[in-house]
């Protein structure tokens, strides 16, 4: 399935779309979103962008399914 496409200032990005599933957030269990956004040497990096007031990190990275990865292994 297709996600969502918007703009951030000039970078596109676009919300899931992923094979992985991503759990909800164990705090306020609500589901985040993958987005992407693209670097200045037009590399795509993908993050998990999430709303809840606790602060839950996953950095950045090339592949979208890492991400989701990185995230489930925090819940």
């Amino acid at each position: 399935s297709q996600g969502r496409v918007f703009t951030v200032g000039r970078q596109v990005c676009q919300r899931g779309g992923g094979s992985m599933k991503i759990k909800p957030c164990p705090f306020c269990g609500r589901v985040p979103k993958v987005t992407h956004e693209f670097n200045d040497d037009e590399e795509k990096l993908y993050t998990i962008e999430h709303e809840c007031h606790v602060l839950i990190e996953t950095g950045y990275s090339r592949d979208e399914d890492t991400v989701i990865e990185w995230w489930n292994r925090r819940v």
